[in-house]
């Protein structure tokens, strides 16, 4: 074992240990409370004036992770938490408005003993499966997870053509159960070189629902991560952790959920890279106009689904990932509508207009009371 390899295991071994004295959870109850980050830059006021409140600003919720990724909110009851990793410190953890931080699961992604020999041992992307359990991606244990509700985990896949995993990232579900996921090697510490890389490929994968076996659908895309469906579930979005190839690609997808052609570079990132911003093309969302939220070198870029960029999130601190929730408004008494974003050792949001949230996204039973009683109440008024 080589200085390098002793100082990587060092600084994951004291993250863990630490968690609990070197987090900073920032109080606050309403809007404009919460210490504030970056810039917004509109390009195309006219399409960003349906996206956003002309005083939206980046809030910092919380500082103190390693690396914060996969972000997703999970509703439960009339509320929900915002969940997220931590794949140096091995922990998922959970943001609840009114109650704050708490750690969600432990060794989110390595049980074993071999979890020193990885870069980052623990899980990275989140999603929810129809039946609202948790799905993990685990770099320690190359594979993907579901967290059941009686608190027990199975093994959903880890290899293709009997061989292991790389570090499974990303992974989106459609509509019917099938899951998309990304395996780049991030997870090692030697990353492309790591003698435990068993894959020839980064791969991006289709596992039918039911199944065990994946489908390699993307062979030789270099650095595969983020990755997400437009809203009819046409085109899967890749984003390419690659400084020498940023690109975000965009592919046409068969009836059955298979790729149909080539790659299109629907966003390329090279001028930013040359920049020295933070970052590389990371982690996305769609919302319900079929625009892509897209982080990258220097912060998150909206762009329309055509790859036209209207409107930008300037930080300074590279972000990783992205997921729409909610938190409560305290002064106006009810659910405002967010952007999380993971961002290096923090947890930030931005507010968003709630017309913009996807079908996807689970409706909290308070919003959907409140809508009603409104409607009730403005047929009662027509009736008058």
């Amino acid at each position: 074992m080589g200085k390098a390899e002793i100082v990587v295991i060092s600084l994951a071994v004291l993250a863990a240990f630490f968690f609990p004295k070197r987090l900073l959870q920032f109080k606050g109850r309403s809007p404009n409370t919460y210490p504030s980050t970056g810039e917004i830059l509109r390009f195309d006021a006219a399409q960003v004036a349906k996206l956003l409140p002309q005083d939206a600003k980046i809030e910092i919720l919380v500082n103190g992770y390693v690396w914060t990724e996969g972000p997703l909110w999970v509703s439960h009851e009339d509320a929900g938490f915002l969940a997220f990793s931590d794949p140096v410190m091995n922990i998922i953890s959970a943001w609840e408005p009114r109650k704050g931080l708490r750690v969600l699961l432990d060794k989110s992604g390595c049980q074993h003993d071999g979890c020193l020999s990885f870069r980052e041992p623990g899980s990275n992307g989140l999603a929810l499966n129809a039946e609202g359990e948790l799905t993990i991606c685990k770099h320690g244990e190359r594979c993907i997870a579901v967290l059941h509700k009686n608190g027990t985990q199975s093994v959903l896949v880890n290899n293709y053509n009997s061989k292991r995993l790389n570090t499974p990232n990303d992974l989106v579900y459609r509509s019917n159960g099938d899951l998309y996921f990304t395996d780049p090697p991030y997870g090692f510490k030697e990353i492309e070189d790591s003698p435990l890389k068993e894959q020839p490929h980064n791969g991006v994968y289709l596992l039918r629902k039911g199944e065990v076996d994946p489908i390699l659908v993307i062979p030789d895309q270099s650095k595969p991560n983020g990755v997400a469906l437009s809203l009819r579930e046409s085109k899967l979005y890749v984003a390419n952790s690659d400084p020498d190839a940023p690109y975000l690609y965009s592919y046409d997808l068969n009836a059955d959920g298979t790729v149909q052609g080539g790659p299109k570079v629907l966003f390329n990132m090279s001028d930013y890279v040359a920049r020295g911003w933070a970052g590389l093309p990371d982690g996305l969302k769609v919302d319900a106009y079929d625009n892509i939220w897209l982080t990258g070198p220097g912060g998150v870029y909206i762009l329309t689904a055509e790859g036209t960029l209207i409107a930008a999130l300037r930080m300074e601190f590279a972000v990783a990932n992205v997921a729409w929730g909610y938190d409560w408004n305290d002064d106006e008494d009810h659910w405002d509508t967010y952007l999380y974003l993971t961002a290096s050792s923090h947890l930030c949001r931005l507010r968003v207009l709630s017309n913009i949230l996807p079908p996807y996204v689970p409706k909290l039973k308070a919003m959907e009371a409140a809508k009603m009683a409104e409607q009730n109440s403005q047929a009662h008024d027509s009736e008058l």
